[in-house]
């Protein structure tokens, strides 16, 4: 139009990508050195206007830690649970481990971040006394009785599932069934053990 001004309307579409991995934090987590591994869920939510992937990495995490599945694709509003497992006995015991996962959107770069902390226990085991059991000489044909404490002097409740003998000659016994009993943190329990050999010599057993 001349000498005149001239008025455009324009209208748009903002698209923009929002993604988000809940929890931020898992924390609390405390396991022996020999516990079985552990699985936590973390959820990736698309809360952007368009869809996404999403790549997960864990090169910040030490030996033990991984995420599954590394890669997810994401429409508008959708969502994704990813598996973090943590398997104790490749970490240090008697420490505090953590680790991060990074949550990075493709389209954008944007970055959410995930830490997960573990507090990983040394093996409990029980004190045995008297260790070890010296038994005095006696004959062929005889038996000899005694006691044996096993205390549990580990902040752990412990179960006994196995009791075994490992000895040459089929001379000593553990008289009390302990296979399934629970000795909690700072008790004992007492056992019977019985040698009585049936031929002459020096006998062991572990």
């Amino acid at each position: 139009v001349d000498g005149g001004d001239a008025l455009v309307s324009l209208e748009g579409v903002f698209d923009f990508t929002d993604v988000t991995a809940t929890p931020k934090l898992i924390d609390g987590l405390t396991a022996l050195i020999c516990s079985p591994p552990i699985r936590k869920n973390v959820t990736v939510k698309n809360n952007g206007t368009v869809a996404t992937v999403v790549d997960i990495s864990d090169t910040r995490a030490p030996l033990g830690f991984s995420v599954n599945p590394k890669t997810v694709n994401l429409a508008v509003g959708g969502q994704q649970v990813v598996n973090i497992d943590i398997d104790p006995k490749m970490l240090p015991p008697n420490k505090v481990t953590s680790a991060q996962f990074f949550f990075q959107d493709r389209l954008c770069g944007d970055v959410d971040t995930v830490t997960v902390v573990i507090d990983v226990g040394e093996m409990p085991t029980l004190e045995i006394n008297p260790n070890p059991l010296d038994v005095p000489e006696i004959l062929q044909g005889t038996t000899s009785s005694d006691k044996v404490t096993l205390k549990n002097s580990s902040m752990y409740d412990l179960f006994i599932r196995n009791v075994r003998l490992q000895q040459v000659r089929p001379h000593w016994s553990i008289l009390t069934p302990l296979m399934g009993t629970q000795i909690n943190s700072g008790e004992s329990v007492t056992a019977d053990v019985e040698y009585a050999p049936i031929v002459p010599g020096q006998d062991s057993a572990v």
